[in-house]
């Protein structure tokens, strides 16, 4: 019987209240950790991190898993009923229609029989997300049909790839994601009107004029390529799995990747701008031996202006191994700065504020000076543009053919840019921890 996610949490928090008590030990005994305790702590540590992930997934897919699995397995038994009584493709067909355009002219006749029916030419090299999602749409609104041809054989690989890109976390994470339906240059206003206050006045005074700074920033639209999955021919007839589903993960979870790192460092200059490349500096330590201190992330937060930092979306943000070092510090009172969150929905936090583990930020083994570890602030200022109908997904025939393989790539288009005033550096949204040499 599948354990719940109440009795895996309730593990996770006797792992995490062992990991209190080593720490509260030391820090009442005004020590580090020693050699067995830090090597127990990484070992408590490890395993409340698996629990962690373990519990994620079965909160993200368990019980919607299960409620989507039982509604498409009843609207596929109605969709097949219809397409026996009306003779149109069924769920299968289109699965089948798919492996045959990913196959070419290599699809072998069974499936090129399933493509006939469906409608999809397995010669055309690519197929269009604008084009597949705009006849998806409109097939969608005819009750009781199942969408038609080309169009319902490409959305299935079409969702998974969006839905990897929009889930494999980092700045996507908590950031605004806007979608635009053109690639052009989009523009925003900004606005600085920090140093206008409203004043008192007599009777019959003149009033002072006070225009605020107006301003313009831009996110330009890249286009970004997965590169080239391969896989042999035989490996694409295999019937035993869902070849679309899997493509389109396999696609989907290069371009996060690709642009995660341009969102969070890109420079701008021929790519998006990245949040901490333009983050400002808002804690820089004395010593190398306090980057990751408490004393520094309380610093931290409160460089960032409240009037950002008392917004929804405000989180800290770091590579996994700088979470980790975090995880071991206490406050003043001896209580570990680290909380897990214990219900469902309920996030872990870091003096009181949620975090994002990004792996594109820099961590704290660098011997370089002036890097940014650890990043606060709220990231609903970082806005994510997604172009919808800006990509596709090409197969290329005749490049592996000599070994009997087939390749496949996706491009899609994206922009990424803190949109803020940037007339006063310690009013910007989002602030860093730099570091200083360690030693």
């Amino acid at each position: 019987m599948p354990v719940s996610t109440k009795e895996l949490r309730e593990k996770r928090h006797a792992l995490a209240k062992q990991m209190h008590a080593l720490v509260e030990t030391a820090a009442q005994e005004a020590r580090a950790l020693t050699s067995d305790e830090r090597t127990k702590f990484d070992a408590l540590e490890n395993d409340e991190r698996a629990m962690k992930e373990t519990i994620d997934v079965a909160e993200k897919l368990g019980p919607l898993e299960e409620e989507r699995s039982a509604m498409r397995d009843d609207l596929h038994q109605r969709h097949d009923f219809e397409a026996k009584r009306r003779d149109r493709p069924s769920v299968a067909d289109y699965r089948d229609a798919f492996r045959a355009w990913a196959l070419g002219k290599k699809a072998p006749s069974e499936l090129r029989k399933r493509a006939e029916k469906c409608g999809v030419d397995i010669f055309r090299d690519e197929f269009h997300f604008d084009e597949m999602t705009r006849r998806a749409s409109t097939a969608a609104t005819h009750a009781g049909s199942t969408a038609t041809g080309a169009d319902g054989v490409a959305t299935e690989p079409l969702q998974a790839l969006v839905e990897t890109v929009k889930k494999t976390g980092g700045i996507r994470e908590v950031a605004n994601v806007i979608v635009t339906q053109t690639g052009g240059t989009l523009s925003f206003p900004v606005i600085d009107d920090t140093s206008a206050v409203a004043v008192i006045v007599g009777e019959s005074t003149a009033r002072e004029t006070q225009s605020p700074v107006l301003g313009a920033k831009t996110i330009a639209a890249h286009t970004y390529s997965s590169n080239i999955v391969k896989a042999s021919i035989e490996f694409v007839q295999d019937e035993g799995f869902n070849f679309g589903a899997w493509l389109g993960n396999a696609l989907g979870l290069r371009i996060a990747r690709g642009t995660n790192a341009h969102f969070t460092i890109g420079s701008g200059s021929g790519q998006p701008h990245g949040a901490i490349t333009e983050a400002m500096k808002g804690v820089q330590p004395s010593s190398a031996v306090a980057n990751i201190s408490t004393t520094n992330l309380i610093a931290l937060v409160h460089s960032v202006d409240p009037a950002w930092r008392m917004r929804p979306g405000t989180a800290f943000m770091m590579h996994d191994h700088t979470l980790k070092e975090a995880k071991s510090l206490v406050d003043s009172q001896g209580r570990p700065l680290w909380l897990p969150g214990l219900s469902a929905g309920e996030p872990d936090t870091l003096l009181g504020y949620p975090y994002v583990i990004n792996n594109d930020m820099a961590t704290n083994t660098s011997a370089t000076s002036d890097i940014k570890i650890v990043a606060f602030g709220n990231w609903q200022s970082y806005y994510i543009r997604d172009v919808a109908g800006g990509g596709a997904i090409v197969r290329l025939d005749e490049r592996f053919a000599d070994v009997g393989q087939i390749g496949w790539l996706s491009h899609t288009r994206h922009g990424g840019r803190t949109i803020a005033s940037s007339a006063t550096t310690t009013l910007w949204p989002i602030m860093t921890l730099w570091t200083q040499i360690r030693t």
